[in-house]
C-alpha cells in the first residue's frame, strides 16, 4: 500500500514539474515574440508608444506651452504621452523612478544638478529607457539628446539688452533660479558667467550684483524689496524666469521705481506683454517653449527610430533666444496669442 503511495506521489510530482516547465517555455516564447513584434514595428505609426514627460518648477504658462507644443507632436505622430508637473526635485525624482519600473518607451525631463535626480536619469538609460531633456540641460547627467537654449548664451542677451535699455549709472541686480538647491547648478551658473561676460568687456563688472532665488511666490520679491531698501543705486533687475519678471516688476510698480529702473524679463505671458507695452518692462528673453516642447518629443521619436537602423538623430538642438521689445511685441502677441 506504502508502495502504490509513493509511486502515486511520485507521479504528481512528475506532471506537476512537467506543467511548470511547459509553463515557463510558453511564457519565454510569448514574452519574445512580443519583443520581436515592439522591435519590427513601424515607430512612424506611433502604434503601443507610450512617452512619459515630467517637468519640474514654478513657471506654470512657460511648461503649459512646453506640454501644448509636445501634445502637438504626439498628435501628428499618433504616439501617447502622459504628463507630471511637480514642484520640487525630489517629487520629480519619485515620479521617474515609478516610471522607469513601468517601462515607459521614453522620458522627457529637466536637466537639473542634484545628485540623486542625476542617479534615477542613469538608471532610466540603464533600463533602456530613451531620454530627452528639454529646456535646461545637465552634462553630468547621461542623456540621448537635449533641446533647449544655451544658458551663456542667454546671459549674454540679458546683459546686451540691459545696455540698450539705456540704464542710468548704478548697479544691476542679477537673479538667477534653479530647481535645485545645489550652488553647483550647471544653468544658472552659465546664465551668470555670459551675463558677466558682457560686463567684464565693458569694465563694469563690479556693477553687478548676482542673486539667486528660490521657487516660491514670494522669493524675488523679496530679494528686490531688500535691494531697493538697502541701496539708492540700483538702476536695473535681470529676472531669468516669468515668475520673477512679475513679481519683480510688481514691486518696481509699489515701490515707485517705474522710469528710474530697468526691468529686463524673461518669458512672455498676458501680464509681461502688458508691462512691456506700458513701458515698465524694457525687454524680455523669449524662450519658445511651444517650439522646444514639439522638438524635444520628434527627438524622442527619432531616437527611437535610430535604435531600429531608421534614421540619425542629434543629440544636441540649440534653440536661439530671441529678444522682445516694444518695438516688436505686437508680431510676438500674435504668435503667442497673447490677449
Amino acid at each position: 500500500m506504502q508502495s502504490k503511495q509513493h509511486i502515486f506521489l511520485k507521479a504528481i510530482i512528475f506532471v506537476t514539474s512537467v506543467i511548470f516547465v511547459i509553463t515557463f517555455l510558453l511564457s519565454f516564447f510569448y514574452s519574445s515574440t512580443i519583443n520581436q513584434s515592439k522591435n519590427r514595428m513601424d515607430l512612424s505609426t506611433g502604434s503601443n508608444i507610450h512617452f512619459a514627460v515630467v517637468l519640474i518648477g514654478n513657471e506654470t504658462q512657460f511648461i503649459e506651452k512646453l506640454q501644448k507644443g509636445i501634445q502637438k507632436s504626439a498628435d501628428e505622430s499618433h504616439v501617447e504621452v502622459e504628463f507630471f508637473t511637480v514642484k520640487t526635485v525630489e517629487e520629480g525624482t519619485e515620479m521617474i523612478k515609478l516610471l522607469i519600473t513601468a517601462g515607459v518607451d521614453g522620458i522627457i525631463t529637466q536637466g537639473i544638478h542634484e545628485m540623486a535626480f542625476i542617479e534615477v536619469l542613469k538608471e532610466a538609460k540603464q533600463s533602456d529607457i530613451p531620454l530627452v531633456l528639454v529646456y535646461s540641460d545637465e552634462q553630468t547627467a547621461v542623456r540621448d539628446a537635449f533641446v533647449g537654449i544655451n544658458p551663456f548664451d542667454m546671459g549674454i542677451k540679458a546683459a546686451t539688452l540691459y545696455q540698450k535699455s539705456e540704464p542710468e549709472f548704478g548697479k544691476v541686480v542679477f537673479i538667477t533660479q534653479s530647481s535645485a538647491d545645489s550652488s553647483e547648478d550647471t544653468t544658472s551658473k552659465l546664465q551668470m558667467l555670459g551675463f558677466m561676460d558682457v560686463f567684464e568687456t565693458l569694465h563694469r563688472s563690479s556693477l553687478v550684483i548676482v542673486k539667486k532665488s528660490e521657487p516660491t511666490l514670494l522669493s524675488a520679491e523679496g530679494i528686490a524689496a531688500e535691494m531697493f531698501l538697502g541701496n539708492n543705486d540700483i538702476a536695473g533687475i535681470v529676472c531669468t524666469n516669468e515668475v520673477d519678471t512679475i513679481g519683480v516688476t510688481q514691486v518696481v510698480i509699489d515701490l515707485n521705481q517705474v522710469g528710474r529702473v530697468n526691468v529686463i524679463g524673461t518669458g512672455l505671458t498676458p501680464q509681461i506683454a502688458d508691462y512691456i507695452n506700458k513701458g515698465i518692462i524694457y525687454g524680455t528673453l523669449y524662450r519658445n517653449p511651444e517650439k522646444m516642447g514639439y522638438m524635444a518629443l520628434k527627438a524622442l521619436i527619432t531616437i527611437l527610430n535610430q535604435t531600429s537602423g531608421k534614421s540619425e538623430q542629434m543629440d544636441y538642438i540649440d534653440l536661439q533666444v530671441e529678444v522682445i521689445t516694444k518695438e516688436n511685441l505686437e508680431s510676438y502677441m500674435k504668435i503667442e496669442a497673447v490677449k
